[in-house]
């Protein structure tokens, strides 16, 4: 596959091979990203194809020398929140709306005036992996497998050669210790992880 450069430059022409190029090297990251936000695997893959529509229709716009990666992980970090805003929101809940919409607002304040050498979606999927990496050997091959690759509990389980509950028990664990390291990590964002990884 050519430079990220290289393929840009093609997308910006409408070149439909440029395209699938791009697609097929950023989405399984972009499933994988979005799948924090919201849990519903065809609603992920809905959200991520979203972003993909917006950048090819915007596509006559793009910088040779952008950064398409960047680009997209914005795109669909603002896809993920308007999605939680707009469904996921306790509308009763008024103070935690006002808390978790400042969060957000210092999230895009982050990623737009540039102070920060890599761009939050960046810093989160290193953490992330960093996060995984250091669970348990069981812990994380069973997150692995069901959150990363999607498979089905009761597959793993029978994989494996445990049980559904050991599954599920697992999941639990391996969720509580990637949030707690990453609210380590991002103190400032504890109402967003919080409610992402409860």
């Amino acid at each position: 596959m050519e430079t990220k450069s290289g393929l840009i430059k093609k997308l910006a022409t409408g070149n439909p091979v440029a395209f699938k190029d791009v697609f097929n090297l950023f989405y399984p990251r972009m499933l994988g990203y979005c799948k924090l936000f919201v849990k519903d695997h065809f609603l992920a893959e809905d959200l991520v194809q979203e972003c993909f529509v917006q950048l090819w229709n915007k596509r006559k716009t793009l910088n040779p020398e952008g950064n398409i990666e960047r680009l997209l992980f914005v795109m669909l970090r603002n896809h993920c929140f308007n999605y939680l805003r707009d469904h996921r929101m306790d509308n009763n809940n008024i103070e935690f709306q006002e808390k978790y919409v400042n969060k957000l607002q210092y999230v895009y304040h982050i990623d737009f005036i540039g102070e920060e050498e890599k761009s939050l979606e960046e810093q989160l999927n290193i953490s992330l992996n960093e996060a995984i990496n250091n669970l348990p050997n069981r812990q994380k091959e069973v997150f692995l497998k069901t959150k990363i690759e999607n498979h089905s509990q009761k597959e793993v389980a029978t994989e494996l050669g445990i049980t559904v509950k050991a599954i599920e028990k697992n999941i639990a664990l391996a969720k509580k210790r990637i949030r707690d390291e990453l609210l380590r990590k991002y103190p400032t964002l504890m109402v967003i992880l919080l409610f992402l990884f409860k």
